[in-house]
């Protein structure tokens, strides 16, 4: 609350060295013209990531009314053609429902070792979803669970879903990216630093 804090009690490094990651990938109408670089733009995030051995990486899409996980924890291991050819773009856009879900997910699947994160590719909109803005923030909090975006959207489009992306990043202690040249190997880059945190007690 603005406090300058003074008196420190511990410093030390945080003890989750291994990351339990689901990316999120829009695919509803409104990406249907940008999906085939929204694929690109996946398949290069998980290439340049540098993954650490015991990391995991969970894949799930969402459009209309469906949300489908395309493989669970042993996409790293994956061609991206083997889990790009099972999304097809096409529905209405239930983003928070998505997020809801997957913080969901990630706590069920929550062990000490592992570290949980959540990526967003998408335009930001949502036309569909039973959750809130609210509700999908909430959940992610309470799970502890950081949120990476990046507005996989047409540039030239006039939305608000971009102020939503950036929130939601903000909001759950991520960052987000819009779509320019680099951006999804910069958000790579995120996944490494992920590892180098501290716990700072106080």
């Amino acid at each position: 609350n603005g406090t300058v804090i003074r008196r420190f009690r511990s410093l030390s490094r945080y003890p989750q060295t291994n990351l339990e990651v689901l990316l999120l990938i829009d695919a509803s109408e409104s990406q249907a013209r940008q999906f085939s670089q929204e694929i690109v733009e996946a398949s290069k995030l998980i290439t340049e990531a540098r993954w650490a051995p015991g990391d995991v990486l969970s894949i799930m899409s969402f459009g209309g009314s469906g949300l489908k996980f395309v493989c669970i924890r042993d996409c790293r291991d994956l061609p991206s053609t083997a889990w790009a050819s099972k999304i097809h773009a096409k529905g209405q856009t239930p983003l928070f429902d998505a997020v809801v879900l997957g913080a969901e997910f990630l706590s069920q699947h929550r062990d000490p070792n592992y570290r949980p994160l959540l990526i967003i590719l998408s335009d930001g909109d949502d036309t569909i979803s039973a959750h809130s803005f609210r509700d999908a923030v909430v959940a992610a909090m309470r799970a502890e669970i950081p949120i990476y975006t990046l507005n996989a959207g047409d540039p030239k489009a006039v939305t608000s879903g971009g102020g939503v992306l950036r929130d939601i990043a903000a909001l759950t202690g991520g960052c987000s990216f819009t779509r320019v040249p680099g951006a999804p190997s910069a958000l790579a880059s995120m996944v490494d630093d992920l590892r180098n945190a501290y716990v700072l007690t106080y």
